[in-house]
């Protein structure tokens, strides 16, 4: 079946080989960038955490701070009223040191408060980026998938590798058609003979004659046809079913973040386009 595919195919398959290599060295690119953002992703919103449980301990520090320095006036204003001395010295002292308790950790929620909306913008662009890079991701696996599908091979090598063979066996076959005109001649009869049936290509039938007059060698390679078409039929099932995911994702991605609506409304756009038949 295959060297059959490769005799069919035999000006395009070059270029097919070369394609195949080149989209699955991209599909592994497309592997590392998204496993990189959702690092960077999982990185920014971890740093959110942390930054908002910063927050949290400042804020109850500087609730302390202020709550004791309350507590310490009054003991002072009252041992003064009490003792009738100067006490001005501890007051200053005492004013220092609730301003450092109150005012260190306020700025520190500050610094907080905008590392945390620098960490958010950042999350949001790693899963803009990645939602981008999740469609490239599943654009090249169905061209790589359909590839390797239509070839039956599981990879470019392994394309390459039978290619070779069909090089290898077609000069094999070239030099004994020299000595064989017999061959020739009964393979442009059986073409006559099968051109009167209005095959849509009598010539594939050369390298699979056995089939013509073997039962079983027909109904195997009948059988190899309808599991390929049962095969792509899936694999298009379940790219559709991919994409309408990936467009529910982006729709309610759009959602939550209203402000970065116009590059959504890229990605919504473009799986659009791609959903079309």
């Amino acid at each position: 079946m295959q060297f059959a595919q490769m005799q069919q195919e035999e000006s395009d398959i070059p270029n097919a080989i070369k394609r195949l290599q080149s989209n699955e060295a991209y599909l592994e690119t497309i592997r590392r960038d998204m496993k990189y953002l959702e690092r960077e992703k999982g990185e920014w919103q971890l740093y959110q955490e942390i930054l908002s449980h910063d927050r949290v301990k400042m804020q109850k520090f500087m609730y302390v701070a202020a709550g004791l320095s309350v507590t310490a006036a009054l003991i002072l204003l009252i041992a003064q009223i009490i003792l009738g001395t100067d006490m001005r010295l501890i007051w200053m002292i005492l004013i220092f040191i609730a301003v450092l308790g109150i005012c260190l950790p306020y700025l520190k929620m500050m610094n907080d408060r905008t590392e945390s909306r620098r960490a958010k913008a950042n999350a949001d662009k790693a899963i803009t980026l990645l939602n981008k890079v999740k469609i490239k991701y599943v654009n090249m696996t169905n061209a790589v998938d359909y590839a390797c599908e239509k070839y039956h091979v599981r990879n470019g090598k392994e394309l390459e590798y039978i290619w070779e063979c069909y090089m290898d066996a077609v000069k094999q076959k070239e030099k004994f058609e020299q000595n064989s005109d017999d061959i020739d001649y009964f393979n442009n009869r059986m073409i006559r003979e099968l051109s009167a049936y209005r095959l849509y290509d009598s010539r594939v039938w050369i390298p699979q004659a056995a089939a013509l007059i073997d039962h079983k060698e027909m109904v195997e390679i009948t059988h190899n046809l309808v599991m390929r078409r049962q095969k792509l039929r899936s694999r298009m099932e379940y790219n559709a079913g991919i994409l309408k995911e990936q467009r529910t994702e982006v729709a309610k991605f759009m959602e939550e973040m209203p402000e970065m609506r116009p590059q959504i409304q890229d990605i919504l756009d473009s799986v659009e386009r791609l959903s079309r038949p």
